[in-house]
């Protein structure tokens, strides 16, 4: 199985449950709330996809790692995937001026949020620091993907 492609299918399916994006217009409060824990665990879980597909690009044969943790994903790669993937993830976030706070790079970022998946979908831990971060995983995501497919 490879997995940069239900990672790309679960990115455009976070995007359309998105107020913003108008996809999924809904008045009701519980469709809403929802909408938003759905995109919460999904966001880090496509994180997740998108860099184990990253792995199997290095390396098509490679057992990927039974993990959810972000952060030992990323350091799986190797340096000039890492670099590069490192980047490609500063340059995106460095030109939207909404997030806030900016991640200081990669790594923090995915240090930051390396068991979100796990803490959100028991809906532990904090669960608040997922929201702030929405824009700063699409980025990572996009990245991660755009890496993937880079010649």
């Amino acid at each position: 199985m490879t997995f940069d492609k239900p990672a790309m299918a679960l990115q455009w399916a976070i995007f359309s449950f998105m107020p913003e994006s108008g996809l999924l217009e809904s008045k009701n409060t519980a469709h809403y709330l929802g909408m938003e824990l759905a995109s919460n665990i999904l966001l880090p879980l496509t994180t997740e996809l998108a860099l184990k597909g990253l792995k199997q690009r290095e390396i098509p044969d490679c057992e990927v790692l039974r993990t959810h943790d972000l952060l030992r994903l990323f350091r799986s790669l190797s340096p000039e995937t890492r670099a590069s993937l490192s980047t490609r993830f500063m340059e995106y976030v460095s030109d939207d001026s909404n997030i806030w706070p900016k991640p200081a790079s990669l790594l923090a970022f995915l240090e930051e949020h390396r068991n979100d998946f796990v803490e959100w979908r028991y809906l532990e831990g904090n669960l608040h620091g997922l929201s702030s971060a929405k824009s700063a995983f699409h980025y990572c995501i996009g990245a991660v993907l755009d890496e993937v497919y880079s010649d």
